[in-house]
């Protein structure tokens, strides 16, 4: 199907990213992942990884669900719209790692790979024989790495957590806290979603290091310190000056109503003010004592977003982007999340794409966000239904039609 920039720009001769993407070689060609990670955060990660080239082939569990992922949330032929989100460009087996000859695939399998990702609670993967100590036997330049909750010592290194368990112990729920003081969670997997973040980075920096130094290492990385990393650029600036520690939350980030939605107004800089004084058409404002400099405006924000209430809901929310565009003022309305397919912008850069599922249907979901010039991220699979590489995988380690039966019939794989 075409692309939303395909059917929006006229090629003028360019490639598609899916066209382009399938006649040149990602930036992680001939690299292949090893994922025995679940749910949000490894399979972020690898599915960047997979995006740009990699070859990942995924390990689930057997017994009929596969990665809990597969089932949570809206799902259409059996594969949910979380699952299809963060698990495409990826190849699928099924392996019982509780059982020796299960175990013994998976060793043939790294000794042909670059890295082996896995998110068991600590002491999991020994238990499995998945370790680092297991599989750096096999191939000695391993990128081995371990993704935890909150880490691999400590007391709650044994905890099971989720998304929002991190966000309330991390300080996100606590950072959204509304004027009466009551915690709010983000309405998103927002810690999963920048530790898989990280982790695509720092598994792409130690195969760079290794290119270098011939050498693999164990990359550890956990939810808690990603999280708390996160915040710390801007939430917890509060608290980077030792001994001067004092609470603190943006007071700015405010919405505006306006007749028939909302909008945001960015007024950071004093041209930013004197600009969007002007686009309202309020001089009065610019002229008021109360709001003449940054200092003076920062101690009287609950007037002054009163007074910018009183001009903004008169006027439809088009009608004062027009001006605050003329005016040059960081601005946007707030796009309702039905809408968000035909932002104009969305639409030009080609954001979404819609690809064929065999059994999901037609399927939309957010294009590789880095575009490369020379080495394309590409969709180049949709996510696997459950074992559906397990034979063309385990030919590939040159077993025959007959040993992958007897595998299949005693439970090994599916």
């Amino acid at each position: 199907m075409l692309t939303a920039r395909a059917a929006a720009i006229p090629s003028c001769g360019r490639r598609t990213h899916e066209e382009y993407g399938a006649i040149v070689a990602g930036a992680l060609e001939g690299i292949r992942i090893i994922d025995a990670s679940a749910l949000f955060a490894g399979p972020i990660a690898t599915m960047m990884l997979g995006d740009q080239g990699a070859d990942v082939i995924k390990i689930e569990p057997p017994g009929g669900q596969g990665d809990l992922l597969r089932s949570m949330g809206l799902a259409r032929g059996g594969i949910a719209s979380t699952f299809h989100a963060v698990n495409r460009n990826k190849r699928s087996i099924v392996l019982d790692l509780r059982d020796e000859r299960a175990r013994r695939i998976v060793h043939q399998l790294v000794a042909g790979a670059d890295a082996f990702i896995q998110n068991y609670r600590p002491g999991g993967a020994a238990r499995l024989g998945v370790d680092e100590a297991s599989l750096r036997g096999i191939r000695d330049d391993l990128v081995y790495v371990s993704l935890s909750a909150w880490g691999e010592v400590g007391p709650f290194a044994q905890r099971p957590a989720y998304d929002s368990v991190m966000q309330a112990a991390s300080g996100v729920a606590a950072s959204q806290a509304a004027p009466d003081g009551r915690p709010e969670l983000v309405h998103s997997a927002i810690i999963d979603k920048v530790t898989g973040l990280n982790l695509a980075q720092s598994i792409t920096a130690a195969l760079f290091a290794r290119e270098r130094s011939g050498r693999g290492q164990h990359v550890r990385l956990n939810m808690l310190d990603a999280a708390v990393a996160f915040l710390w650029v801007d939430v917890m600036q509060h608290r980077t000056f030792v001994g001067g520690e004092v609470e603190h939350k943006n007071p700015w980030m405010r919405l505006l109503p306006t007749r028939d939605g909302w909008i945001i107004l960015s007024l950071n800089s004093e041209a930013n003010f004197r600009s969007a004084v002007r686009a309202l058409d309020a001089p009065a404002l610019g002229e008021d004592p109360r709001f003449q400099t940054a200092k003076a405006r920062g101690t009287q924000l609950d007037l002054l977003f009163d007074e910018l209430t009183l001009r903004t809901e008169q006027q439809s929310s088009q009608e004062l982007c027009d001006r605050l565009a003329a005016e040059d003022v960081p601005h946007s309305a707030v796009t309702s999340l039905s809408e968000i397919e035909r932002h104009p912008q969305v639409v030009a850069n080609g954001t979404l794409i819609e690809r064929d599922h065999a059994v999901s249907g037609t399927i939309r979901q957010a294009r590789p966000t880095a575009e490369f010039s020379e080495t394309p991220s590409s969709v180049r699979r949709l996510a696997p239904q459950r074992g559906e590489h397990t034979d063309e995988i385990l030919e590939e380690l040159g077993l025959s039609a007959t040993e992958r039966g007897e595998l299949r019939a005693a439970g090994v794989v599916e």
